[in-house]
Formats: structure tokens, sequence, C-alpha cells
């Protein structure tokens, strides 16, 4: 009998040819096959993502910083609200 064994983190490296929406998807499988950790790494633009089981859940609002110093708040509520 054959046992299997999960992972215990994915990585999704962009290749060309794919788009970076393939890579979410397919970390986001990782995360629903009980995988606890999948990175998402786009060399060439020299960014990476991380999703995890662990991380707070879904966010409700974006938060950032301008380079005034002054910082934006958006409810997700309202920009899915827009996009129906």
């Amino acid at each position: 009998m054959w046992a299997l064994e999960l992972p215990l983190w994915g990585v999704k490296l962009y290749t060309p040819g794919q788009t970076i929406g393939d890579l979410f998807v397919r970390a986001e499988r990782l995360l629903n096959l009980e995988c606890p950790l999948a990175w998402v790494i786009w060399p060439e633009k020299q960014r990476a993502w991380e999703y995890s089981t662990d991380l707070e859940e879904q966010r409700t609002q974006l938060m950032g910083r301008l380079p005034s110093g002054e910082t934006i708040v958006v409810p997700l509520s309202e920009i899915w609200a827009e996009l129906i």
C-alpha cells in the first residue's frame, strides 16, 4: 500500500508562456490540497508572493502609503460592487 505524503510547501515559478494568474490559481490549488505554504515567484520582475493557510483570513480592505506620507484605505466591498 502506498502512503501519500503531502508537500510541506510549494513553489510556483513564472516561465514564458504562463500568465501570472495561472500561477496564483496553482498556488490556490496547493492550499486546497492541504499544502500549508505556497510561493509564487516572478524572477524577471523580481517579485514574489506567499500564500499560506496560517496567514490572516481574506482581506477586507487594501491599505498603502503614498510618497506624500498620506495613508489610503480602500474597502474591497466598494471595488467588488463596481465590478459586478
